[in-house]
């Protein structure tokens, strides 16, 4: 997807069409939300390639407009929060940064999503796990502190899903490890 000589396309249309499809994104089709996200780093000289990708998500809406989010009903006793969390590892080529991800369930609801490419490249995929798992405990945390305050009752303990066993050795043991030390200040 980087540059390469292909023709510009009218990069006013491009801004404002992935700006609309932000939004749809953020609302209601968390689907397309990584795929906006990463157009969108082509804003300032889109060529006919992401126009062509443009395109192709909006082929895609408009096969799927049945789909929508749908939630409702009561908060029974004992409902759980969990999390899952995952990183690629140097997935940006131009910058060898990797983008993490998380997903927050309520129950069986999804409540909260998110995708961000990190901010220090990771070493090593542990490390970009890490990084990733770092982000969401904190969003977990909070998110378990408004639900509290919401229904005015504790939760039972949330998870936290991880599939990087090194990642999740390093969660666990808070003692110094020189390999680490690079992630702990960027992190912590």
């Amino acid at each position: 997807m980087q540059g390469g000589g292909d023709k510009l396309c009218d990069r006013t249309l491009y801004v404002q069409l992935i700006g609309s499809l932000g939004w749809i994104a953020t609302g209601t089709r968390p689907d397309i939300g990584f795929t906006v996200s990463y157009l969108a780093r082509f804003n300032v000289h889109p060529n006919d390639r992401h126009w062509l990708c443009v395109k192709r998500v909006l082929r895609y809406l408009a096969g799927m407009k049945k789909l929508r989010l749908s939630l409702g009903g009561e908060m029974r006793a004992g409902v759980r929060l969990a999390g899952f969390v995952d990183s690629d590892f140097g997935g940006d080529a131009g910058t060898l940064k990797s983008t993490s991800g998380y997903v927050f369930l309520l129950g069986m609801g999804m409540i909260q999503w998110h995708s961000k490419r990190q901010a220090l490249a990771a070493t090593s995929t542990a490390d970009g796990e890490f990084i990733a798992s770092a982000s969401a405990i904190q969003e977990l945390v909070w998110f378990r502190n408004l639900i509290k305050e919401i229904i005015r009752s504790e939760l039972p303990v949330s998870t936290l899903y991880n599939d990087n066993r090194a990642s999740l050795s390093t969660l666990k043991d808070t003692a110094y490890k020189p390999h680490s030390k690079h992630i702990g200040v960027g992190v912590h």
